[in-house]
């Protein structure tokens, strides 16, 4: 069996050891280095990984637009309350029970953020301890900007809870608790 000589349209393959490839051009043969294997594999890897952060930030984003679309309905039910005449008993419940709901819904919500974010850690760390080769920068933020990041999505349920328990204390809602 003879041997063909790569045409202009065919290059050569790349030799796994070395990782060079030769390419014949009409000018004649020219040296091409390419990344090997296992950087390829490394690049999956570490897009494996920032998918897996990408799908926990989109489960915090989630979690979070549910908990502000209820809690403005919730302030816009009292706002409501607040402007109509009602049956007293039936207002001083109402002024009662919607700043609690309020102020565990955004409590609970605070567990979600929690969840997600000791699982992107944990994404993280798995991520760091695979010592991949090439000098691949990591797909994510370092520790301090992280947490810096972290700040606006947990500031939202405490400013919630502290807002709803102004509202309870100083509404009508607290004098029902103390007939």
């Amino acid at each position: 069996m003879s041997e063909t000589k790569p045409t202009p349209q065919q290059p050569t393959p790349v030799t796994p050891a070395t990782g060079e490839e030769k390419k014949q051009t009409t000018g004649g043969e020219a040296s091409k280095k390419t990344s090997s294997p296992r950087d390829c594999c490394d690049l999956q890897i570490a897009e494996y990984h920032r998918n897996l952060i990408a799908a926990e930030q989109t489960l915090i984003n989630n979690r979070m637009t549910w908990m502000m679309t209820f809690q403005g309905f919730l302030f816009a039910t009292y706002a409501v309350a607040m402007n109509k005449e009602n049956d007293v008993n039936t207002s001083e419940l109402i002024f009662f029970i919607i700043p609690l709901a309020g102020m565990f819904m955004a409590f609970f919500s605070i567990f979600g953020l929690i969840a997600a974010h000791f699982a992107i850690d944990g994404i993280k760390a798995k991520f760091n301890k695979l010592n991949l080769e090439g000098g691949l920068v990591a797909p994510f933020s370092k520790s301090w900007t992280a947490i810096l990041g972290r700040i606006g999505a947990f500031s939202f349920p405490i400013v919630i809870i502290i807002t709803w328990i102004v509202i309870f204390f100083k509404g009508p809602g607290y004098s029902y608790l103390f007939k």
